[in-house]
């Protein structure tokens, strides 16, 4: 068989199909109208039906249009590109699956502690004011380590939290980190998205710090919308999680955990009130970095090494001239210019736990509006999608086509194409802004 001949797809189908009858008893099971009823379910039906209605879209158009409407070279062979978008949807349904579970199934402490982490992150994503889609809500479940699953087809951020978050309200201060990739992904500044925004204000930027950029960005606006205490919190998780050789590691998508607590530093030095909470945080991370040898070099996951001076300016000011993260973190603070500093409590640097903990309290103690449900899928769910995030704007080949046009194929692509805006390539297409999880899997360092 010829490398750009398609293969038989018969047993992609199948899956296909076993995916949509899952996807049926689930949303069966759960809906509303049933004698169960259990904390967000509406909003739970109506993303499973979404996810249906989506992901049934998303793998047809691979499925039936792959060398012909799409370019095929056989570099993403067929099975691949249908497995990256089945492997997603499986996904998905996990994480749905198990948020409505834990809310009805799990005992009434657990059942708290998702209820707060609920109100919490919904708190967050208002202080986003006008940046985001009408209606954003967020989702949490329960899982073993802080995680966000950002997905194309509702405004919504799913949130995984760990048990531990009962009594210990820092553990859920991963939240505002979290929910900054879902305003990097879909909020808007100017009637443009920031992510494609932010992409172009950092030219020349070297590619391993730009790949960092929806980190450094999430890293800044949880220090906004979190407040002080999210940058003593990043300090903690730097040094209790990660081994020493970790410590100073990066990979295709993240900053060496060495770099983090500097980056929220400099944002308490650009925005807080007090002059000298900065100096705080700086002289606390200086103590604490030193068990782990004052490092000197972050390592990029290819081997290279690269000097943190290089790239990031000592204390907690900003030089967005000389130093490439200093300017992610300053184009960042630019567009997020309407989202204030959270300074709620005394910000001494020794109360900020303590702080945080009774106001996450008294939040749990008070009626918290209702979360929107999630409206019932359109019929053109995905094709709207598609005309939204513009992935063909110069080319007429985006699915919504009539009948008799016939536009020239459209180009493949490459995985580092994913680095920039979209170009008018299919490989955007495919992992959907960031909707599938696997492509720090497949690209180079």
């Amino acid at each position: 068989m010829a490398v750009n001949q398609i293969p038989d797809l018969t047993i992609w189908d199948n899956r296909w199909d076993n995916l949509y009858t899952r996807l049926n008893e689930f949303i069966t099971c759960y809906d509303p109208a049933a004698e169960s009823a259990f904390p967000r379910q509406a909003a739970i039906h109506n993303l499973a039906r979404r996810l249906q209605a989506f992901g049934g879209e998303h793998y047809q158009f691979f499925r039936q249009n792959l060398g012909g409407l799409l370019e095929y070279t056989g570099n993403f062979p067929a099975e691949f590109v249908l497995k990256v978008i089945l492997d997603q949807i499986n996904n998905d349904l996990d994480v749905i699956t198990r948020a409505a579970n834990l809310r009805q199934a799990c005992p009434a402490n657990v059942q708290q502690i998702l209820a707060q982490a609920d109100r919490y992150a919904q708190s967050i994503i208002g202080r986003a004011g006008g940046l985001l889609p009408p209606g954003s809500t967020a989702l949490c479940y329960v899982q073993k380590n802080p995680s966000v699953r950002i997905v194309p087809y509702a405004p919504i951020v799913l949130i995984g939290i760990p048990l531990t978050s009962g009594s210990i309200g820092r553990d859920i201060l991963a939240i505002p980190h979290e929910i900054g990739h879902y305003v990097y992904r879909y909020g808007e500044v100017n009637g443009v998205r920031i992510c494609k925004s932010l992409n172009t204000r950092v030219p020349n930027t070297p590619i391993w710090v730009k790949r960092w950029t929806e980190e450094i960005f999430a890293d800044v606006f949880g220090c906004l919308a979190g407040g002080p205490v999210m940058a003593l919190s990043s300090q903690h998780l730097a040094l209790h999680n990660y081994s020493k050789e970790k410590f100073t590691a990066a990979d295709s998508n993240h900053p060496a955990p060495a770099l983090r607590p500097d980056i929220y530093t400099k944002v308490i030095g650009e925005r807080a009130r007090s002059l000298s909470l900065a100096s705080d945080l700086l002289a606390a991370w200086n103590v604490r970095k030193a068990r782990r040898g004052n490092p000197v070099e972050i390592v990029l996951r290819n081997g290279n090494r690269k000097l943190i001076a290089d790239y990031i300016s000592p204390g907690s000011g900003i030089d967005h001239t000389n130093f490439a993260v200093d300017r992610v973190i300053r184009e960042t603070l630019d567009l997020l210019d309407g989202v204030a500093l959270n300074e709620s409590g005394s910000l001494h640097i020794n109360s900020l736990y303590t702080d945080f903990q009774s106001a996450l309290g008294a939040m749990t103690g008070q009626t918290f509006p209702g979360l929107p449900p999630l409206p019932a899928p359109p019929n053109t769910l995905w094709k709207d999608w598609v005309k939204g995030e513009k992935f063909f704007e110069d080319n007429a080949g985006n699915g919504i086509l009539p009948a008799n046009v016939t536009p020239p194929p459209i180009p493949e692509g490459t995985l580092d194409d994913l680095d920039n805006n979209p170009n008018g390539t299919w490989i955007h297409l495919l992992f959907a802004a960031g909707w599938s999880t696997e492509i720090g899997n497949h690209r180079s360092p």
